[in-house]
This record gives structure tokens, C-alpha cells and sequence, in this order.
């Protein structure tokens, strides 16, 4: 029964490292006479024209694995935005939201007082 509890949970976070390490593996990247192709996998490649290629920025690895992260670069335009890489950025569509909401802070109650 241990062995289940400690078993099952390193079984899935090799699964999860295996298809973020496919998903790394699968994305592209390619600057081309046409433009710079690129590729988040599992979506489909786009093109941004190097007209409007303003060049790249380092992105900072965060977290407690940031250390195994590989080094990766972010496509800034000519007027400052990014491309968008999400789905829901180029369609208008939002997602549910996969990561809890934080919590909000209330605002503290006002003291009973005795006259």
C-alpha cells in the first residue's frame, strides 16, 4: 500500500516531464526569407514577416526546476507586443483558467465597541 502511495505520484510526474520534454522537443523555430516561422507545440506553425520582427528577448527561468529549463527566447515586434501564442489570444475565446485564483483579501471588519 506504501509502495502505491510513494509509486503513484512519481509516476506522474515523470509523465508530466516526458510531454513537457516533447512539447519542448516538437516546438520550432526558423527565420526564413519569408520570415521567422515558429512552432509552440501542439499548434500550428505561424510566420511573423521580418518587417515586423523587432528581434528577441531572453525570457528568465523561474521556479524550482528552473534550473533543468532550456534556454529559450521570446519574439518582441517592431512596435513592442509579442505575437500571440495562445489560443485564445488570437481567437478572443478565453479558456477556463487552469491555476486556482488566489484569494482576495476582505477588508478587515469595522470593532464592535461597547457604549
Amino acid at each position: 500500500m506504501i509502495g502505491v502511495l510513494v509509486l503513484l505520484p512519481l509516476l506522474a510526474l515523470a509523465a508530466a516531464a516526458v510531454l513537457a520534454m516533447v512539447s519542448v522537443k516538437r516546438s520550432t523555430l526558423q527565420i526564413t526569407a519569408d520570415g521567422v516561422e515558429y512552432r509552440n507545440y501542439p499548434q500550428a506553425t505561424q510566420t511573423v514577416p521580418l518587417a515586423r520582427g523587432g528581434g528577441f528577448e531572453e525570457t528568465v527561468a523561474v521556479g524550482n526546476f528552473s534550473g533543468l529549463r532550456p534556454a529559450t527566447a521570446v519574439l518582441v515586434l517592431t512596435d513592442g507586443s509579442r505575437p500571440a501564442g495562445t489560443q485564445h489570444e488570437r481567437t478572443g475565446r478565453r479558456r477556463r483558467c487552469r491555476r486556482p485564483q488566489r484569494a482576495r483579501r476582505r477588508a478587515p471588519r469595522p470593532r464592535l465597541t461597547r457604549h
